[in-house]
Protein backbone atom coordinates (compact mmCIF):
# COMPACT_ATOMS: atom_id res chain seq x y z
CA UNK A 1 0.00 0.00 0.00
CA UNK A 2 0.78 3.34 -0.87
CA UNK A 3 1.70 5.29 2.96
CA UNK A 4 -1.24 7.83 3.80
CA UNK A 5 1.64 10.21 4.14
CA UNK A 6 1.77 10.84 0.46
CA UNK A 7 -1.70 11.32 -0.34
CA UNK A 8 -2.52 14.99 0.83
CA UNK A 9 0.83 15.98 -1.20
CA UNK A 10 0.14 18.75 -3.80
CA UNK A 11 2.50 19.63 -6.46
CA UNK A 12 3.10 23.48 -6.79
CA UNK A 13 4.08 24.05 -10.19
CA UNK A 14 5.30 27.86 -9.67
CA UNK A 15 7.12 26.31 -7.02
CA UNK A 16 8.85 23.41 -9.68
CA UNK A 17 10.04 26.07 -11.19
CA UNK A 18 12.13 27.06 -8.35
CA UNK A 19 12.89 23.74 -6.57
CA UNK A 20 13.50 20.71 -8.90
CA UNK A 21 11.06 18.74 -6.70
CA UNK A 22 8.68 21.46 -4.64
CA UNK A 23 5.95 19.74 -3.00
CA UNK A 24 3.81 20.58 -0.45
CA UNK A 25 2.70 18.03 2.70
CA UNK A 26 1.56 18.26 5.59
CA UNK A 27 4.29 18.52 8.21
CA UNK A 28 2.89 16.74 10.93
CA UNK A 29 2.82 13.66 9.06
CA UNK A 30 6.46 13.47 7.88
CA UNK A 31 8.85 12.52 10.58
CA UNK A 32 12.28 13.25 9.07
CA UNK A 33 13.67 10.05 9.97
CA UNK A 34 17.01 8.58 8.44
CA UNK A 35 16.61 6.27 5.20
CA UNK A 36 20.07 6.43 4.24
CA UNK A 37 23.61 6.95 5.14
CA UNK A 38 25.90 7.33 2.15
CA UNK A 39 29.60 7.68 3.85
CA UNK A 40 29.26 10.80 6.38
CA UNK A 41 25.98 12.11 4.55
CA UNK A 42 22.47 10.97 5.40
CA UNK A 43 19.26 11.21 2.89
CA UNK A 44 16.08 12.28 4.98
CA UNK A 45 12.49 10.61 4.92
CA UNK A 46 11.49 14.21 3.76
CA UNK A 47 13.98 13.82 0.66
CA UNK A 48 13.05 10.64 -0.28
CA UNK A 49 9.61 11.62 -0.34
CA UNK A 50 9.83 15.16 -2.53
CA UNK A 51 12.40 12.89 -5.17
CA UNK A 52 9.69 9.76 -5.04
CA UNK A 53 6.54 12.08 -5.70
CA UNK A 54 8.51 13.51 -8.74
CA UNK A 55 9.33 9.74 -9.92
CA UNK A 56 6.03 8.89 -9.36
CA UNK A 57 4.19 11.62 -11.46
CA UNK A 58 6.50 10.15 -14.91
CA UNK A 59 5.78 7.03 -14.19
CA UNK A 60 2.12 7.20 -14.30
CA UNK A 61 2.50 7.38 -17.86
CA UNK A 62 6.24 4.74 -18.30
CA UNK A 63 4.51 2.26 -16.14
CA UNK A 64 1.60 2.56 -16.62
CA UNK A 65 0.60 -1.46 -17.10
CA UNK A 66 1.72 -1.92 -13.83
CA UNK A 67 0.17 -1.85 -10.63
CA UNK A 68 -0.37 1.62 -8.49
CA UNK A 69 1.66 -0.09 -5.48
CA UNK A 70 3.80 -1.17 -8.03
CA UNK A 71 4.71 1.94 -9.50
CA UNK A 72 5.11 3.53 -6.12
CA UNK A 73 7.44 1.07 -5.45
CA UNK A 74 9.38 1.22 -8.73
CA UNK A 75 9.58 5.09 -7.67
CA UNK A 76 10.84 4.48 -4.68
CA UNK A 77 13.39 2.68 -5.01
CA UNK A 78 14.67 4.85 -8.26
CA UNK A 79 14.55 7.90 -6.12
CA UNK A 80 16.97 6.19 -3.68
CA UNK A 81 19.63 5.12 -5.72
CA UNK A 82 19.18 9.08 -7.52
CA UNK A 83 19.54 10.38 -4.15
CA UNK A 84 22.55 8.18 -3.28
CA UNK A 85 24.54 8.79 -6.70
CA UNK A 86 24.07 12.53 -6.31
CA UNK A 87 24.97 12.18 -2.84
CA UNK A 88 28.42 10.28 -4.09
CA UNK A 89 29.00 12.58 -7.21
CA UNK A 90 28.52 16.17 -4.45
CA UNK A 91 31.05 14.08 -1.83
CA UNK A 92 33.67 13.66 -4.84
CA UNK A 93 33.16 17.04 -6.47
CA UNK A 94 33.96 18.32 -2.98
CA UNK A 95 36.79 16.46 -1.92
CA UNK A 96 38.29 17.43 -5.50
CA UNK A 97 37.34 20.88 -5.12
CA UNK A 98 35.28 21.46 -8.41
CA UNK A 99 34.90 25.16 -9.02
CA UNK A 100 31.44 26.52 -10.42
CA UNK A 101 31.13 29.95 -11.87
CA UNK A 102 29.05 31.67 -9.42
CA UNK A 103 27.65 34.49 -12.42
CA UNK A 104 25.54 30.84 -13.50
CA UNK A 105 24.35 30.08 -9.97
CA UNK A 106 23.25 34.02 -9.83
CA UNK A 107 22.19 33.59 -13.37
CA UNK A 108 20.01 30.53 -12.49
CA UNK A 109 18.03 32.63 -9.27
CA UNK A 110 17.25 35.30 -11.52
CA UNK A 111 15.60 33.51 -13.88
CA UNK A 112 12.98 31.53 -11.09
CA UNK A 113 12.62 35.21 -9.74
CA UNK A 114 11.43 36.33 -13.27
CA UNK A 115 9.10 34.05 -13.14
CA UNK A 116 7.00 35.44 -10.82
CA UNK A 117 5.33 39.01 -11.25
CA UNK A 118 6.97 40.53 -8.11
CA UNK A 119 9.66 40.41 -5.64
CA UNK A 120 7.14 39.94 -2.91
CA UNK A 121 5.15 37.33 -5.04
CA UNK A 122 8.36 35.11 -5.21
CA UNK A 123 9.64 35.68 -1.48
CA UNK A 124 5.97 34.85 -0.31
CA UNK A 125 6.32 31.12 -2.24
CA UNK A 126 9.69 30.30 -1.10
CA UNK A 127 8.64 31.17 2.89
CA UNK A 128 5.90 28.30 1.79
CA UNK A 129 7.94 26.05 0.21
CA UNK A 130 9.41 26.46 3.90
CA UNK A 131 13.16 27.42 2.20
CA UNK A 132 15.65 30.22 2.70
CA UNK A 133 17.28 32.35 -0.23
CA UNK A 134 20.63 30.62 0.79
CA UNK A 135 18.49 27.27 0.95
CA UNK A 136 17.45 27.93 -2.43
CA UNK A 137 20.98 28.95 -3.73
CA UNK A 138 22.54 25.58 -2.12
CA UNK A 139 20.08 23.34 -3.70
CA UNK A 140 20.73 25.08 -7.00
CA UNK A 141 24.49 24.66 -6.84
CA UNK A 142 24.18 21.21 -5.78
CA UNK A 143 23.63 20.08 -9.55
CA UNK A 144 25.82 22.42 -11.32
CA UNK A 145 28.83 21.07 -9.55
CA UNK A 146 27.35 17.65 -10.21
CA UNK A 147 27.30 18.61 -13.99
CA UNK A 148 31.21 19.84 -13.92
CA UNK A 149 32.09 16.69 -12.00
CA UNK A 150 30.39 14.72 -14.78
CA UNK A 151 31.67 16.88 -17.47
CA UNK A 152 35.28 16.43 -16.32
CA UNK A 153 34.38 12.75 -16.01
CA UNK A 154 33.78 12.42 -19.37
CA UNK A 155 36.28 14.89 -20.94
CA UNK A 156 39.09 12.86 -19.04
CA UNK A 157 37.49 8.87 -20.34
CA UNK A 158 35.66 9.66 -23.49
CA UNK A 159 37.86 9.75 -26.69
CA UNK A 160 36.21 8.92 -30.25
CA UNK A 161 38.93 8.50 -32.91
CA UNK A 162 38.27 8.64 -36.79
CA UNK A 163 38.83 4.95 -36.58
CA UNK A 164 36.06 4.17 -34.28
CA UNK A 165 33.80 6.34 -36.37
CA UNK A 166 34.83 4.75 -39.56
CA UNK A 167 34.21 0.94 -37.96
CA UNK A 168 30.85 2.02 -36.50
CA UNK A 169 29.57 3.50 -39.79
CA UNK A 170 30.90 0.23 -42.14
CA UNK A 171 29.67 -1.57 -39.95
CA UNK A 172 26.00 -0.24 -40.22
CA UNK A 173 25.90 1.31 -43.03
CA UNK A 174 21.80 0.69 -43.18
CA UNK A 175 21.52 3.22 -40.94
CA UNK A 176 22.79 5.93 -42.86
CA UNK A 177 20.26 4.70 -46.20
CA UNK A 178 16.90 6.56 -46.88
CA UNK A 179 14.36 4.83 -48.80
CA UNK A 180 12.76 6.67 -51.87
CA UNK A 181 10.12 8.27 -49.79
CA UNK A 182 6.45 9.41 -51.72
CA UNK A 183 4.35 12.31 -50.13
CA UNK A 184 0.95 12.51 -51.22
CA UNK A 185 -2.86 13.18 -50.95
CA UNK A 186 -5.73 10.83 -51.07
CA UNK A 187 -9.96 10.88 -51.50
CA UNK A 188 -11.36 7.86 -50.45
CA UNK A 189 -14.87 7.10 -50.78
CA UNK A 190 -16.01 3.75 -48.97
CA UNK A 191 -18.22 0.88 -50.02
CA UNK A 192 -21.74 0.92 -48.66
CA UNK A 193 -21.21 -2.40 -48.12
CA UNK A 194 -18.63 -5.10 -47.80
CA UNK A 195 -18.17 -5.73 -52.13
CA UNK A 196 -18.11 -2.58 -54.72
CA UNK A 197 -21.44 -1.14 -55.86
CA UNK A 198 -21.93 1.06 -58.46
CA UNK A 199 -22.89 4.28 -56.60
CA UNK A 200 -19.83 4.05 -54.60
CA UNK A 201 -17.88 4.09 -57.95
CA UNK A 202 -20.17 6.41 -59.70
CA UNK A 203 -19.40 8.92 -56.61
CA UNK A 204 -15.62 8.10 -57.09
CA UNK A 205 -16.00 8.68 -60.67
CA UNK A 206 -17.75 12.04 -60.42
CA UNK A 207 -14.57 12.65 -57.72
CA UNK A 208 -12.33 12.02 -60.17
CA UNK A 209 -13.98 14.11 -63.38
CA UNK A 210 -14.47 17.32 -60.86
CA UNK A 211 -10.39 16.89 -60.05
CA UNK A 212 -9.44 16.58 -63.86
CA UNK A 213 -11.52 19.60 -64.48
CA UNK A 214 -8.84 21.45 -62.38
CA UNK A 215 -10.90 21.73 -58.99
CA UNK A 216 -8.50 21.82 -55.91
CA UNK A 217 -7.63 18.12 -54.63
CA UNK A 218 -7.07 19.24 -51.03
CA UNK A 219 -10.23 21.18 -51.12
CA UNK A 220 -12.10 17.93 -52.51
CA UNK A 221 -10.71 15.58 -50.09
CA UNK A 222 -11.81 17.96 -47.34
CA UNK A 223 -15.41 17.97 -48.20
CA UNK A 224 -16.17 14.57 -49.90
CA UNK A 225 -13.23 12.17 -48.53
CA UNK A 226 -14.31 9.26 -46.37
CA UNK A 227 -11.02 8.10 -45.51
CA UNK A 228 -8.41 9.12 -43.25
CA UNK A 229 -6.90 12.66 -42.67
CA UNK A 230 -9.68 14.09 -44.54
CA UNK A 231 -10.16 17.30 -42.62
CA UNK A 232 -6.39 18.51 -43.16
CA UNK A 233 -6.78 17.32 -47.31
CA UNK A 234 -5.93 13.99 -46.98
CA UNK A 235 -2.67 14.83 -46.92
CA UNK A 236 -0.79 11.66 -45.93
CA UNK A 237 2.67 12.94 -45.05
CA UNK A 238 5.91 10.98 -46.26
CA UNK A 239 5.86 7.57 -46.65
CA UNK A 240 8.21 4.62 -47.67
CA UNK A 241 7.65 1.32 -49.81
CA UNK A 242 5.64 -0.85 -48.69
CA UNK A 243 4.05 1.94 -45.73
CA UNK A 244 0.58 1.58 -47.43
CA UNK A 245 -1.53 -1.39 -48.53
CA UNK A 246 -0.48 -2.94 -52.16
CA UNK A 247 -3.30 -1.48 -54.04
CA UNK A 248 -2.01 2.69 -52.97
CA UNK A 249 1.59 1.66 -53.05
CA UNK A 250 2.15 0.69 -56.69
CA UNK A 251 0.51 3.59 -57.62
CA UNK A 252 1.95 6.17 -55.82
CA UNK A 253 5.65 5.36 -56.14
CA UNK A 254 5.08 5.33 -60.45
CA UNK A 255 2.98 8.56 -60.24
CA UNK A 256 5.11 11.85 -60.72
CA UNK A 257 4.64 15.05 -58.36
CA UNK A 258 0.91 16.83 -59.12
CA UNK A 259 -0.01 14.15 -61.30
CA UNK A 260 -3.24 12.61 -59.82
CA UNK A 261 -3.90 8.94 -60.35
CA UNK A 262 -7.36 7.45 -61.97
CA UNK A 263 -9.47 5.61 -59.52
CA UNK A 264 -8.28 2.61 -56.96
CA UNK A 265 -10.23 -0.13 -55.92
CA UNK A 266 -9.18 -1.53 -52.63
CA UNK A 267 -10.85 -4.02 -50.65
CA UNK A 268 -12.74 -1.32 -48.58
CA UNK A 269 -13.64 1.45 -51.22
CA UNK A 270 -12.16 3.12 -53.63
CA UNK A 271 -9.20 5.45 -53.78
CA UNK A 272 -8.00 8.76 -55.60
CA UNK A 273 -3.99 9.95 -54.78
CA UNK A 274 -2.34 12.89 -55.84
CA UNK A 275 1.74 12.71 -55.08
CA UNK A 276 2.80 15.99 -54.30
CA UNK A 277 6.54 15.59 -53.73
CA UNK A 278 9.31 12.55 -53.82
CA UNK A 279 12.52 12.20 -52.35
CA UNK A 280 15.19 9.29 -54.21
CA UNK A 281 16.87 7.08 -52.54
CA UNK A 282 20.16 8.40 -50.14
CA UNK A 283 23.07 7.20 -48.85
CA UNK A 284 25.32 9.13 -46.52
CA UNK A 285 28.79 9.14 -47.15
CA UNK A 286 31.44 8.69 -44.11
CA UNK A 287 32.08 12.09 -44.55
CA UNK A 288 28.33 13.10 -44.42
CA UNK A 289 27.80 10.81 -41.52
CA UNK A 290 30.86 11.43 -39.14
CA UNK A 291 29.31 13.92 -36.81
CA UNK A 292 26.47 11.51 -36.12
CA UNK A 293 28.38 8.77 -35.96
CA UNK A 294 30.52 10.54 -33.38
CA UNK A 295 27.58 12.03 -31.61
CA UNK A 296 26.13 8.33 -31.44
CA UNK A 297 29.53 7.08 -30.24
CA UNK A 298 30.19 10.04 -27.50
CA UNK A 299 26.86 9.53 -26.11
CA UNK A 300 27.25 5.74 -25.59
CA UNK A 301 30.73 6.18 -24.06
CA UNK A 302 29.80 8.45 -21.97
CA UNK A 303 27.03 6.91 -20.49
CA UNK A 304 29.52 3.81 -19.58
CA UNK A 305 32.11 6.41 -18.25
CA UNK A 306 29.64 7.34 -15.85
CA UNK A 307 28.31 4.35 -14.88
CA UNK A 308 31.39 2.93 -14.16
CA UNK A 309 32.19 6.03 -12.30
CA UNK A 310 29.11 5.33 -10.55
CA UNK A 311 30.09 1.79 -9.67
CA UNK A 312 33.67 2.92 -8.54
CA UNK A 313 32.16 5.75 -6.26
CA UNK A 314 29.40 2.79 -4.82
CA UNK A 315 32.27 0.68 -4.26
CA UNK A 316 34.42 2.55 -2.00
CA UNK A 317 31.83 3.98 -0.14
CA UNK A 318 29.76 3.72 2.97
CA UNK A 319 26.54 2.79 2.07
CA UNK A 320 23.65 1.85 4.21
CA UNK A 321 19.93 1.72 3.92
CA UNK A 322 17.61 1.90 6.60
CA UNK A 323 14.41 -0.20 6.77
CA UNK A 324 11.84 1.71 4.33
CA UNK A 325 8.17 3.04 6.21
Amino acid sequence: MIPERYKPYVIVFTLAVILSYAVFCNAAEIMDKIVAIVNDEVITQSELDEVTMFFLADYEVAHKHRTEEERFEKAREDALNRLIEEALLFQQAKNIKVEIDEAELEKRISQIKASFQTEEEFREALKASGMTMEALKEKHRKPIIIRELVNMVIAEKVRISPTQVAAYYYGHKSEFKESPRVRFNIIFVRFKSEAPDAATKGKAEKILKRLNAGEDFAELAKDLSEGPNASEGGDMGFVEKGDMAEEIDEVIFKLEPGEISELIETPSGYAIVKVEEKTPSLELTLAEASDIVRNKLFQREAELAIREYMDFLKENAYIKIKEFE
